[in-house]
């Protein structure tokens, strides 16, 4: 199966990892300081702001299981230079259909972040 996406910018993507496999490639780039939204996404229902430093994203459609890798990048919060770190969280096991992201600062501490990007890849 090929995907091709193709957005305001003039880019198209396709990709074959495993012929014989029906891949899921989930994309989001979220706002996340001041307000919270969705700048842009693929395969993504809804992201939801649970708390200081922690949102979820809702996939359009399940994984075949929890199995799947979940990368995640920040942009530093807008009125610090401190360092950022993102995760994936897992302490509630892994759902097929929806992902939990936390973002901390450099002592560990739950801040938001104004961009965080995510890109998950699986299959369905």
């Amino acid at each position: 199966m090929v995907t091709t996406v193709s957005g305001s910018d003039n880019f198209d993507t396709n990709v074959v990892l495993f012929p014989d496999v029906e891949q899921h490639n989930i994309w989001a780039d979220l706002v996340n300081l001041d307000t919270f939204g969705i700048n842009a996404s693929l395969g993504v229902s809804s992201a939801v702001d649970n708390a200081e430093g922690t949102f979820s994203l809702n996939f359009t459609k399940e994984f075949a299981d929890s199995n799947f890798c979940v990368v995640t990048g920040l942009s530093q919060k807008q009125v610090s230079s401190s360092p950022r770190i993102s995760s994936h969280l897992t302490d509630n096991g892994l759902s097929d259909s929806s992902v939990k992201i936390r973002t901390r600062n450099a002592a560990g501490t739950l801040v938001d972040n104004k961009h965080n990007s995510i890109t998950i890849f699986g299959i369905y």
